[in-house]
């Protein structure tokens, strides 16, 4: 772990366009999604990359930035976004072929200071009219004082152009979106990227927790899960979220919406967490594994695969079943799983991108 962070998502300098490499499927790749024949894979130094024949071989797509980058998703068949380092959102409109810049680090952070300073002026405001033996009065300057310091790194952040990363982005709808990360920064668009508003203050997140990951649920319900057991929860479409206790203070890098209608949250040490009512209740379930689970995904047969630390690979039911540790061609730290047809996967992670068969003869000795 770097600065709270896993050491794969540590900081990458770079903001001039990404240099196509041939041995990019062989490098450091922490996302990838798939739409339709189209497969991507995003990584270090702005490295993305495109498959249309299942990963048998791989083309660079024209990427604007050199950072590291941390995620990829379709918000439609044609439409794909990225995130990473310096709090940049990318997005294609050709399934991923040439990217543009649509919102960075310096823009979070403007929005950063137009929040805090409305939150000084509130605050301000309030202890205007307060009286000395107010039982609020201490409390409230003690909010100011947190209102100031955070007026304050928004500036030098703005100044400076240096930023924490984005972790992750999600869409509910081709034009809604949500993308999250390092130290409690979240965002959202509803107009398909072409504007972008915090909305960091909606969550319970006094400390800045990191946010990791977000699962939609059939309901609607949208799951939002990060450091130190954080978890969040909207009924509203991102209106409003409510912080759930988990009872546990591990972090958790992923949530996935099951085909039953659960949730399942993963993290730390194998750590699983499994919610029947859309996020409301948790509880633990045994992953039969120790290392940590950083990336999930479900297959088209309601199994689910998680991947981890030391190229783990689970792939079962993680409830009423068993989670069967699987090979891969990758010995390193695994990020993210994809299903490429019903009986292949692809992990990336240390090593690249990595095809998996699930039919027999995988099961890890």
């Amino acid at each position: 772990m770097i600065g709270g962070l896993p050491a794969a998502l540590a900081a990458s300098p770079g903001t001039t366009p990404a240099l196509a490499s041939p041995a990019a499927s062989e490098r450091l790749l922490l996302g990838a999604s798939v739409s339709g024949s189209r497969v991507l894979a995003v990584g270090e130094q702005g490295h993305i990359i495109l498959s249309d024949d299942s990963g048998e071989s791989w083309m660079h797509a024209e990427v604007p930035v050199s950072l590291m980058l941390t995620s990829v998703t379709f918000s439609d068949t044609g439409t794909a976004w990225a995130v990473g380092h310096d709090g940049v959102v990318l997005t294609s409109d050709d399934a991923g072929a040439r990217w543009r810049t649509v919102l960075d680090g310096v823009e979070i952070a403007r929005m950063q200071i137009q929040a805090a300073e409305a939150a000084i002026a509130a605050l301000e405001a309030t202890l205007d009219v307060m009286t000395d033996d107010d039982p609020a009065l201490e409390d409230t300057g003690y909010a100011l004082e947190d209102a100031q310091f955070d007026l304050e790194d928004a500036q030098e952040i703005a100044e400076t152009g240096l930023t924490s990363p984005l972790l992750g982005i999600t869409f509910t709808t081709p034009d809604r979106g949500y993308a999250y990360g390092a130290y409690g920064v979240l965002v959202e668009t509803r107009d398909a990227g072409q504007s972008w508003s915090l909305i960091a203050d909606r969550l319970d997140n006094p400390d800045n927790l990191h946010l990791y990951d977000l699962a939609v649920m059939p309901s609607g319900t949208l799951l939002l899960v990060g450091e130190a057991g954080a978890v969040y929860r909207s009924s509203d479409d991102g209106e409003t979220w409510d912080r759930i206790d988990l009872g546990y203070g591990g972090s958790l890098f992923g949530v996935l919406s099951l085909p039953d209608g659960a949730a399942l949250a993963y993290g730390l040490r194998g750590r699983l967490f499994r919610s029947a009512d859309a996020g409301e209740r948790w509880q633990e379930i045994d992953s039969g594994a120790r290392a940590t689970l950083t990336g999930g995904t479900v297959l088209p047969d309601g199994r689910t695969a998680l991947v981890g630390a030391g190229g783990t690979l689970l792939v079962g039911q993680p409830a009423g079943g068993a989670l069967v540790p699987m090979k891969t061609p990758l010995t390193g730290a695994l990020a993210s799983v994809v299903v490429l047809d019903s009986q292949t996967l692809m992990v990336v992670g240390f090593g690249g991108v990595a095809m998996v068969s699930l039919g027999a003869g995988t099961a890890a000795p």
